[in-house]
């Protein structure tokens, strides 16, 4: 089921969820027409921007995937220094991912963008120049640079679109929106951009939050030297 809302009226030019006109599509098949429709595949890639928060970005999470990925290759006195923010190898590879609660922005190298935010179950908000690019965003600040997160996928071609499919909602997830999602057979689980280099850019819910992440064709996440990725964290809980 696709649901249109009224007229953008995006008080203080702050974004707010149910003040955003993009169209909340439940099925598969009307994501598919949506995207086909708005001639997304053949768009070259010239930017990001994230509007909120990334959840997973800051000093402690961070700290975690190291020490997560390092253990059992170290012996414990090290492993807990080598995982320190302030101690991590500048070449450590850290996953290009981002966990948000508010839309994706791509812009394309002809000035239109892409707006997505995926974080319900089989619930896509989907649009195209429906945000305005300089919004501020309505529940946290900001806190990393998109374009260097994602440095990779910029001046990439999309050259397929692949809708993961499900054939039933998650468990002890959030229930979805109205009642026409009732009669579907398949649900949205993932959505890829496949890119000209092979690199998937993709968009997963979890729970009520969204996944952004880079992967490459045999599903493995892509990731950034650290030292590349530090100048874009705006880290708050250590400055």
């Amino acid at each position: 089921m696709i649901y249109y809302r009224e007229e953008n009226e995006f008080i203080d030019n702050t974004f707010q969820d149910y003040q955003w006109t993009a169209p909340l599509i439940q099925n598969p098949d009307q994501l598919e027409e949506y995207l086909r429709a708005k001639s997304i595949v053949g768009r070259t890639i010239k930017g990001f921007r994230a509007i909120g928060y990334g959840y997973n970005l800051v000093t402690g999470d961070i700290e975690d995937q190291v020490y997560r990925r390092l253990n059992g290759t170290l012996p414990d006195h090290e492993l807990h220094a080598a995982s320190n923010y302030d101690n991590i190898d500048p070449a450590f590879p850290i996953y290009r991912h981002a966990e948000l609660s508010e839309p994706f922005i791509i812009v394309f190298s002809d000035g239109d963008r892409l707006e997505i935010n995926f974080n319900g179950d089989s619930e896509v908000h989907i649009g195209l120049n429906s945000i305005p690019f300089e919004i501020k965003p309505g529940t946290n600040l900001n806190n990393f640079d998109a374009n260097i997160l994602f440095s990779c996928c910029i001046g990439c071609k999309i050259q397929a679109i692949e809708i993961i499919r499900r054939d039933s909602p998650h468990d002890g997830w959030p229930s979805m929106y109205g009642e026409e999602w009732k009669k579907q057979q398949e649900f949205i689980d993932k959505i890829i951009l496949r890119l000209n280099d092979g690199n998937g850019l993709c968009f997963e819910a979890l729970f009520d939050f969204g996944d952004v992440y880079v992967e490459d064709s045999n599903n493995k996440l892509i990731t950034i030297p650290f030292d590349e990725l530090q100048p874009g964290l705006y880290d708050d809980d250590r400055r």
